[in-house]
């Protein structure tokens, strides 16, 4: 495959012009796309691939709410941010007190925003599964592992960003 050199700066034009331009269509790419919109800006979503996925999709479609979400309770399960960031801290090889702590600390209200837009959460609880700690022999379900064309990241996600975003697939030059 022959790499093309770099344009420089004046020999580049653009088709489209937007308010905020996202790169890449993963969960935080799709949650962008979607607050930038409510909140007015002309957005468009870039992303080279197929469809939406990023690391949301690689992790299996797993996110980690925690912090007393509804499914938590529902399953009987106490949890609050300060138990969250204790348990974050401890598994987390160089973590960072400052974000994890933001994180636990709005972690139900981010579940919660994630259904407003759309997403299905399970609200059962399956014992035995451990999403943190997959079987030695099951390969990490990363792009080289899965069928191609598929994503595992929430198609709810996605298209509720594809409803608030401008998508439209534009030649880029």
């Amino acid at each position: 495959m022959e790499i093309s050199p770099p344009l420089s700066r004046r020999d580049v034009t653009f088709d489209s012009v937007a308010d905020v331009i996202v790169v890449g269509m993963g969960a935080a790419g799709a949650c962008a796309a979607i607050e930038a919109k409510e909140a007015g800006a002309d957005v468009l979503v870039i992303e080279r691939t197929s469809g939406g996925g990023g690391s949301s999709a690689m992790a299996g479609g797993y996110v980690y709410f925690g912090g007393g979400t509804r499914v938590q309770k529902a399953n009987g399960f106490e949890d609050s941010p300060q138990e969250m960031f204790k348990y974050i801290m401890a598994v987390t090889p160089e973590p960072n007190a400052e974000k994890i702590r933001l994180y636990c600390d709005h972690s139900v209200a981010h579940f919660d925003w994630m259904e407003r837009q759309g997403v299905p959460f399970n609200d059962r609880f399956f014992p035995g599964k451990d999403p943190e700690h997959p079987e030695p022999t099951r390969p990490c379900p990363g792009p080289a592992t899965r069928r191609p064309g598929r994503s595992r990241t929430s198609p709810s996600l996605s298209r509720a960003a594809t409803r608030s975003a401008s998508t439209a697939r534009r030649p880029m030059r």
